[in-house]
């Protein structure tokens, strides 16, 4: 379990950071461009980036996107600045609802790792066929990822039973 070091460090060493999306940073900071989008973004995920850099210059930080992290395309033409950085991702079945934007998710995501490591933080659902097409997009950009939820009836199953 990581725990913080007397330096403000990570222990131990190298165990990955999350800066996060959410509705609160980004309307909070409206006077700095809280919209929904990268370029608004960048900015303000920097100045945490940055902040870590000087207590944990090793580790793996996972950075977020605006719009609960599912508009991260933006980056592979405006990255954040900084090494061992891996962008996260979130695509879960509803997205591909009729009016849903899981087309639109996962080229943001495909986007992103065609230029740089993306882990696939939040994934799942109940649907079978659309979980189907997510498994496709793990699969052939050839993410990291983990299920979101420790759940038997949704998928992907941590496990199986009563």
């Amino acid at each position: 379990m990581p725990r913080s070091g007397r330096s403000g460090t990570t222990w131990p060493p190298g165990t990955p950071t999350t800066i996060r999306s959410c509705s609160r940073c980004t309307t909070s900071r409206s006077s700095r461009g809280g919209t929904q989008q990268w370029d608004d973004w960048k900015p303000i995920v920097q100045e945490f980036v940055d902040l870590i850099r000087t207590h944990a210059p090793y580790n793996i930080l996972l950075v977020s996107g605006p719009q609960y992290t599912q508009n991260i395309a933006g980056c592979a033409t405006n990255p954040v600045d900084g090494t061992n950085i891996v962008y996260v991702g979130h695509l879960y079945d509803f997205h591909y609802d009729p009016e849903g934007i899981g087309w639109s998710v996962a080229e943001q995501i495909a986007t992103c790792k065609a230029a740089y490591p993306v882990f696939l933080t939040e994934w799942g659902g109940d649907d079978p066929y659309y979980m189907g097409l997510i498994a496709d997009v793990i699969r052939e950009h050839g993410l990291s990822a983990t299920g979101f939820t420790f759940h038997n009836f949704w998928w992907p199953n941590m496990f199986n039973g009563g």
